[in-house]
């Protein structure tokens, strides 16, 4: 999706905080999501880089190297369960008081038996790390009896 398109997609749906969740927020190959420009062409909306939320550089070169989704989502939500309380001390006031957005960057898609797909994949609601995120805060916010709404913003949804 183009940077400007992105910005109207926030806008449309009211996002006030982007909260990117990759591991490292700068891209040689998608330079427009790199923080600099993106902070700039986003303007008003803040912009929160959580590196904790991003599964770890061993966890995506198992990807590379094979992993099926379903073991990816379940060692995923292991680590979010393991760093919770960092994760929550960082997102909590974020979340309380602004519509956030989570951003992650997925160039290829998982098939389920963990082949990386030939096509493009920026944001297949099913097989994304922000989905199993979004959901586990949902059950986080929910068991303190907080209710989330989880919205996908993938390019078909407008």
């Amino acid at each position: 999706m183009k940077i400007y398109d992105f910005r109207s997609v926030l806008k449309t749906h009211g996002i006030e905080c982007l909260i990117d969740v990759r591991l490292h927020p700068f891209s040689q190959w998608v330079t427009d999501y790199n923080p600099p420009v993106l902070t700039e062409v986003i303007s008003p909306v803040k912009y929160v880089h959580v590196v904790e939320c991003a599964p770890s550089k061993a966890l995506k070169q198992e990807i590379k190297n094979g992993l099926g989704w379903n073991e990816f989502e379940r060692r995923y939500e292991t680590e979010i369960t393991t760093r919770w309380n960092k994760i929550d001390r960082i997102l909590a006031p974020v979340l309380e008081n602004n519509i956030s957005c989570f951003l992650c960057f997925e160039r290829k898609k998982l098939t389920p038996s963990g082949n990386v797909s030939k096509k493009l994949f920026y944001g297949h609601e099913l097989q994304c790390h922000r989905r199993v995120l979004a959901e586990h805060v949902q059950a986080v916010c929910e068991e303190h009896g907080n209710r989330i709404k989880i919205i996908h913003l993938g390019q078909n949804h407008k």
